[in-house]
């Protein structure tokens, strides 16, 4: 059995520039602006921003051990059958024991992007419609669950993306240029042993996940490929583009190099979020290829924790939905009321 634990607070909000609060992933502008219509309409946090710090002096044990002791307020199984508790803390000191030690932490965002950069802009609109604004408004908390990145619960699962409407001239091409880039390991599909050879494309891009590794599957071709970069080419390709700490991860290997210089797509193709599909199951991404629902599919690694802390360390975004941490955060066990 696995266990995390984590802290639901409201924590003020402060511009990424300050270095105080750390994005690492883009974000889609249209979602942005969507949520900013919700929360100018309900007014309220109905989910918390997922977000890791440092705890190597074991800050959250505190909270622990004053509120294990007791019965769970909550006590729920989701539909995939994982267990959520969540105690109310309210001594007074060990509330103060924990502001303080957490106060002068660095906050990475491993969950939320949209939902921590939609708040900013809501401040932004409550400030300038309200004559009275202070910083004491509520509009310049959010509500933030808080997890140790030493946690031993702490799992990120991998983010791999469907693709449809995607040029088929440059689908037939794609093999034949990465060649020159990646070492490529076909496997072909014969009559009766899809599910079979499904089985060891997977199980080969996830053995080889200590090296640049994207599994890749097309509409209309009867072969998984399972794409290895040779060493260097990053470095060869985009040492000017990209810090060190950014260049050679999976998620921009694929879209620098296989999205946007192998199959032509520019910025506005991987900005269109009605293009792109997520997933964190490999089956699905094939079924879907299967299906006609999708023209190319990747199958990826995880991304690991190291890297998260050094690309948000070094003020860097990675590509969009880089990460996926699991389990989620519960949306609507606890809401954070955003009016005066």
């Amino acid at each position: 059995m696995i266990t995390r634990y984590g802290l639901i607070a409201l924590v003020r909000l402060e511009p990424f520039d300050k270095g105080v609060i750390l994005p690492h992933e883009k974000t889609f502008s249209k979602v942005r602006s969507e949520r900013l219509e919700l929360m100018k309409a309900c007014h309220a946090n109905f989910s918390p921003i997922f977000s890791l710090y440092s705890d190597q002096n074991g800050i959250l044990k505190a909270l622990t051990d004053a509120a294990l002791t007791n019965k769970p307020d909550m006590d729920v199984i989701n539909h995939k059958g994982l267990r959520h508790k969540l105690w109310r803390v309210t001594k007074p000191s060990v509330l103060r024991y924990v502001s303080e030690a957490i106060k002068e932490r660095t906050l990475f965002i491993a969950d939320g992007h949209h939902r921590y950069e939609t708040a900013l802009n809501y401040r932004e609109w409550v400030k300038a419609n309200t004559p009275d604004f202070t910083d004491k408004h509520p509009a310049n908390f959010i509500m933030m669950y808080l997890c140790s990145i030493e946690d031993p619960g702490m799992r990120i699962l991998p983010a791999h993306r469907m693709f449809r409407d995607v040029d088929p001239l440059a689908r037939v091409d794609l093999i034949q240029k990465a060649q020159e880039y990646f070492e490529i390991i076909p496997f072909p599909i014969h009559a009766g042993n899809n599910a079979a050879i499904r089985d060891k494309f997977i199980a080969t891009v996830k053995k080889n996940g200590v090296s640049n590794t994207i599994g890749v599957y097309m509409r209309d071709c009867p072969e998984y490929y399972v794409f290895i970069l040779k060493p260097d080419v990053m470095d060869r390709l985009f040492r000017n583009e990209f810090a060190d700490s950014l260049r050679n991860i999976d998620v921009t290997v694929l879209t620098r190099l296989i999205l946007m210089k192998l199959l032509r797509f520019d910025q506005a193709m991987l900005d269109d979020e009605n293009r792109i599909r997520y997933s964190t199951e490999a089956t699905e991404c094939i079924d879907a290829i299967d299906a006609g629902k999708c023209d190319i599919t990747f199958i990826l690694n995880p991304a690991k924790i190291e890297q998260v802390q050094q690309v948000a360390g070094d003020r860097l975004i990675m590509p969009r939905k880089a990460t996926y941490f699991y389990p989620k955060v519960l949306s609507g066990r606890v809401l954070n009321n955003l009016a005066p």
